[in-house]
């Protein structure tokens, strides 16, 4: 319908009005007809609606279409195919349509900001028009500025529509954005200025990008224009060269994504020259870090067997590989890899480098075999296998030494102890001297070869505790200067015959006594008694030659479990010992028949013997289960290490130990210890008061709710062992400090009482820079042989007086070492005390007050007090003259306006200049500067002799400053 309309329009203009009768009216109707005909146009009819008119009308409607189709660019519900795609390309290349540069740009832009896909995606071939174009310099700047921020709208819409799980490699985030680069960085190839503002977007859009991410691209980079091929080149051999260091797994899976075989990684296929010259610069840059190391053994020991996965998959390599395989650093690789293999083959490698082969291979031979084969084709596993062997048999052989002169042979007995292990100290030393084919050699262990032959019998006794407890009786046994020979040839051997007699005893082992047992079960852990049986086991019958497996089974587990109550028997008797100790020290009443007490004295009974071990211990584990001891023994035994603290403590039972918080004494010795020790002094008194408190009931019942009493305690109170043995260890700090604090009263009084009858108050200016006052009580000590008088700071007296006022309040109590001095001690002593130090703080008050408005008579003020009454009047004396003051300055001030203009301290310095003849020039300077700053054409007059004399009324001193 609207062609129709659309074409009678046409007809009406050309045929029936004519060009050459259309006004200016009429050509605005018809071209707002128009406008409304092209309303609802898509690109496509919008082609097809301006090549209805003539070249002569196009000219003239060229301008509405031109509108149009910047408004469908902007147009949200615009379905874009790509017909319309192609028609909108086609209307902006039209010359037809006129397109002026500056509209050409806009439209740029409109395509660079769209939301729609297609219509972002046709930019770089719109792009091009343009710059094919006449571009005056007004406009290319703001046309290749477009190309920015198309780069960014492409890159942002593309990377956000990945799927997460995609192997498609043309949804690889960094491809996508290099491939984007490659559409617009030709176009824009001889504008260097917005080639750099292109790789800059590149740059931040793949900075964040992983290395997984930027390496899987390189195989696929011939998609790339050529010049953005050389930016990713330098992008990816950032990200290769910031991490590489040695020829790693790291590196390899690098490698392997760079090459595109993820899917096959034991095959390396490089697929192009880019990957290949990429692994170049790779082993460019090893072969750099190698060179400061040194291409010796010493790089095989720590490089390419280490890396032997590495260098097999790189020789191994297919496709774009000759550069590859003939790299320099390749090439010296792989002959040292043949040299290794060689020298491997005919035993002649050195036994350090065999053993670190093994080391990173494992018990696997195909790591080797495939390591070496990769350079050379001819190992098998029967060489690897030979190789190991001998390898292990020598490790095996110094490893038995080492520990076998460990265990046997004690250097503080063994005469030449040292020469052994020297001996055997030099040749780990010499591991990476000495070749596989001389460690086999008949005389390579010398000195050695006897213990190595005692040793095929012996060894077995390295790790058992039971033969070494035997071992070390036969070695105090021995009279004689003893040697490694006379150990290895006699002392080993006997000790084994008389370890093996002891296990044949074991026969009978239920009337074995455990007084005479305990010697060869010494030391054992209890988790290796199973271990240490063993060899008991075969020197009795009734284990070996039992009826039945069964049978044997039984006998040996009865045996077991009657060895480990024996191992464990001397530390239940500890744990018993330590409880007793801990009823003892906090007096908790007990009887003869207690439990503890009853199963201690069975356990410590010489006759006892190993089948009464069991019920024994079985009676102590009813106890423990009973009252949950098992969580108690840690504590029970701090409790029982700290005896004489735990007796302290029971001392304490109804006493506040809170005074011991602001107990600070000179006369006690708390300053040793922590306020965090005092402070966990006092939580573990409080948490242990209830247990140390006097029991009531029977003895029986005494130590029964001790324990439970004792299970909660530590239920609640998880640090308490660790609470308890920080005090402990300053036990004696904290007794001195608690005794000095609990005589603290008394010294308290006896220091107001001498402060209040012989205290001498010194009251004086701080210093020059600072208008404080500060006061001391000082008096001299009773004690003949300190000469120096006690002096109190102002914080002390404030102290004093605060323990004065408690003191005031409870009754006097006399101190036994000085009765009549006791007697004289009083609460008006206390009262008049405090007084005085409210006196003190007053005067300090109103000297510094006085100090401050720098009166002339306070420059350099210091007085002394001895009673209430002195103190008293000298305040009152200080409030007249601080009033007196302040009405002469002020009325000097009235009189005389300029003296507003200094502060009291500045005033003072032209007294000095006017009545001072010290430090003249000084004073001259001061004052001439502080008169510049009120008038600068003021000057100082001269001093005439006599003008201020500084001993009239100090209102006329002031007003004789204003005058002069």
């Amino acid at each position: 319908m609207y062609f129709i309309k659309l074409s009678s329009l046409i007809f009406l203009w050309n045929d029936i009005v004519g060009l050459e009768r259309m006004d200016n009216y009429l050509c605005k109707m018809m071209k707002r007809k128009i406008i409304e005909f092209i309303k609802f146009d898509d690109p496509s009819r919008l082609k097809d609606h301006f090549n209805l008119f003539s070249n002569e009308l196009q000219d003239i409607v060229a301008p509405e279409f031109r509108n149009k189709l910047r408004k469908l660019l902007n147009e949200r519900n615009l379905k874009w195919k790509k017909k319309n795609i192609d028609c909108f390309q086609e209307l902006l290349q039209n010359d037809l349509l006129q397109w002026s540069l500056e509209e050409y740009a806009r439209v740029l832009d409109d395509i660079a900001e769209s939301d729609h896909v297609l219509v972002v995606e046709a930019f770089p071939e719109v792009f091009k028009g343009g710059l094919d174009q006449r571009i005056t310099k007004k406009y290319e700047t703001v046309v290749l500025e477009t190309s920015i921020k198309w780069l960014e709208k492409i890159i942002s819409y593309r990377t956000s529509k990945v799927e997460a799980n995609s192997t498609n490699y043309k949804d690889n985030i960094a491809y996508i954005i290099f491939f984007n680069l490659s559409l617009i960085y030709p176009l824009v190839l001889k504008y260097q200025k917005f080639c750099n503002k292109l790789k800059s977007v590149v740059d931040r859009a793949a900075g964040p990008l992983s290395d997984d991410v930027i390496l899987s691209v390189a195989s696929y980079v011939e998609d790339f224009n050529i010049d953005v091929i050389d930016h990713f080149n330098d992008l990816l051999k950032s990200r290769i060269e910031r991490n590489l260091q040695e020829p790693d797994d790291q590196l390899l899976k690098k490698i392997i994504q760079i090459c595109d075989c993820t899917n096959d990684p034991t095959n390396l296929n490089v697929g192009s020259s880019f990957c290949e010259d990429i692994l170049c610069m790779i082993l460019d840059r090893l072969q750099q870090l190698s060179d400061k190391k040194g291409l010796d053994q010493d790089f095989h020991k720590n490089s390419s067997v280490r890396f032997s996965q590495f260098w097999t998959t790189i020789f191994r390599a297919k496709g774009h590989t000759n550069n590859l395989h003939s790299h320099p650093y390749v090439q010296i690789v792989r002959n040292h890899i043949v040299h290794l293999a060689i020298s491997a083959a005919n035993s002649t490698i050195v036994i350090g480098l065999l053993q670190d082969l093994f080391e990173h291979s494992g018990d696997n031979n195909d790591i080797l075999i495939n390591y070496f084969n990769s350079a050379i084709e001819n190992q098998s596993h029967r060489i690897i296998d030979d190789l190991r062997q001998q390898c292990k048999k020598y490790q095996t052989v110094f490893t038995q030494l080492t520990k076998f002169y460990d265990r046997f042979y004690p250097s503080d007995l063994i005469n030449n102890y040292r020469e052994y292990h020297d001996d055997l100290l030099k040749r780990q030393n010499e591991i990476n001297n000495i070749t596989l084919e001389e460690t086999v050699a008949q005389d390579y262990w010398s000195i050695h070869c006897e213990t190595i032959d005692i040793m095929e019998s012996a060894y077995e006794f390295v790790e058992s505790q039971t033969f070494y407890n035997v071992f070390q009786t036969v070695l105090k046994e021995e009279e004689r200067i003893l040697t490694v020979d006379i150990v290895t040839t006699e002392l080993i051997q006997k000790a084994i015959e008389k370890f093996n007699n002891i296990c044949k005893e074991y026969e009978e082992w239920e009337n074995i006594k455990c007084s005479e047992a305990s010697m060869i079960w010494k030391n054992v852990d209890i988790n290796n008694v199973e271990f240490e049986v063993s060899f008991i086991v075969p020197n009795c019958i009734r284990f070996t030659q039992a009826h039945s497996a069964h049978r044997r089974f039984k006998e040996k587990d009865k045996l077991i479990v009657a060895s480990k109550y024996l191992v464990n028997m001397y530390s239940s008797k500890q744990k018993l010992i330590n409880l007793i100790t801990v009823l003892d020290a906090l007096k908790i009443p007990y009887s003869q028949r207690l439990w503890a007490k009853k199963i201690l004295q069975s356990l410590e009974d010489e006759e006892l013997k190993l089948n009464q071990l069991q019920k024994i211990i079985e009676e102590l584990e009813r106890h423990v289960n009973k009252f949950k001891l098992e969580k108690c023994w840690p504590m029970i035994k701090e409790m029982a290490d700290s005896k004489d603290f735990l007796i302290f403590l029971h001392s304490l039972v109804g006493h506040d130990l809170k005074i011991l918080i602001n107990g600070v004494d000179d006369h006690s010795d708390e300053r040793l210890i922590q306020e965090d020790t005092v402070s966990t002094f006092i939580r573990v008194n409080q948490i242990l008061e209830p247990l140390v408190a006097k029991s009531e009931g029977s003895a029986d019942l005494a130590v029964e709710k001790f324990l439970r009493n004792l299970f909660n305690v530590i239920s609640k109170n998880k640090t308490l062992a660790n609470n308890l043995r920080l005090c402990n260890t300053h036990a004696q700090a904290l007794k001195n400090m608690y005794e000095n604090i609990s005589n603290r009263g008394e010294v308290t009084k006896e220091k107001i009482y001498y402060a209040v009858t012989k205290g001498v108050y010194t009251f004086q200016r701080i210093d020059d820079e600072e208008y404080k006052c500060t006061a001391t009580l000082s008096y001299q000590s009773n004690n003949a042989r300190d000469d120096n008088a006690l002096t109190y700071t102002v914080n002390d007296l404030q102290d004093l007086s605060g323990r004065a006022l408690l003191i005031a309040k409870i009754p006097v109590k006399k101190t036994s070492d000085d009765s009549s001095k006791s007697s004289e001690i009083s609460t008006t002593h206390m009262s008049e005390f405090v007084i005085q130090v409210d006196l003190a703080q007053q005067i300090i008050n109103i000297s510094s007050q006085l100090v401050e408005l720098c009166h002339f008579d306070y420059r350099d003020f210091k007085v002394s007090t001895k009673s209430t009454q002195q103190c008293t009047e000298l305040l009152q004396t200080l409030n007249e003259n601080l009033q007196e003051w302040k009405d002469i300055v002020s009325k000097a001030q009235q009189d005389h306006y300029y003296l507003t203009f200094f502060l009291a301290k500045q005033i003072l310095a032209f007294h000095d200049y006017f009545t001072s003849k010290a430090n003249e020039e000084n004073n001259k300077d001061k004052c001439a500067m502080l008169l510049r700053l009120v008038n600068d054409q003021a000057e100082l007059p001269p001093i005439v002799e006599e003008h201020i004399d500084g001993t009239v009324p100090h209102l006329d001193i002031l007003c004789g400053i204003e005058k002069n």
